[in-house]
């Protein structure tokens, strides 16, 4: 009720202020024809601006909303992967029997450049898997997971 309130107030005030600048304009040039010209010709555009200001502030927030959301996200990600990241990676190469092969190639340093990494990338994506599990390997990955939940 308090915002409503707040925006009533404004819509007031700014209608008070024009009626008394368009006062002032009439006292001062003496002409209420092309005063009411131009107020007309104002009235006229109104709705183009209005179209023009919901267009550009519905980008804006939307902009806006969808950074916030990402931004949750990242959060979200970044606090399971801290909480269970890398036991969970463990936990899943272990179903793999050719991860010796390749785990040399992705020990990650502190000092591993972009190049690296995008090099290390191109290996994962055509690393050829030979996953093999349990149902017991399965449940207690199960069991670890809705702990951490």
């Amino acid at each position: 009720m308090n915002r409503v309130r707040w925006q009533i107030v404004l819509g007031v005030v700014l209608v008070v202020v024009s009626a008394i600048l368009y006062d002032a304009q009439i006292t001062i040039f003496h002409s209420t024809r092309d005063t009411f010209f131009y107020l007309f010709q104002d009235l006229a555009f109104i709705p183009i601006q209005v179209l023009l200001v919901t267009l550009i502030l519905n980008q804006l927030l939307n902009v806006r909303e969808k950074h916030a959301l990402l931004n949750k996200l990242n959060m979200v990600i970044g606090t399971f992967l801290s909480e269970v990241g890398t036991t969970l990676i463990k936990s899943i190469a272990a179903f793999d029997q050719n991860t010796g092969k390749i785990r040399g190639e992705l020990l990650v340093t502190g000092e591993w450049s972009d190049q690296q990494f995008a090099a290390g990338a191109r290996r994962v994506s055509s690393y050829d898997y030979n996953i093999q599990y349990s149902e017991s390997d399965l449940q207690s990955l199960k069991t670890f997971l809705t702990g951490k939940r």
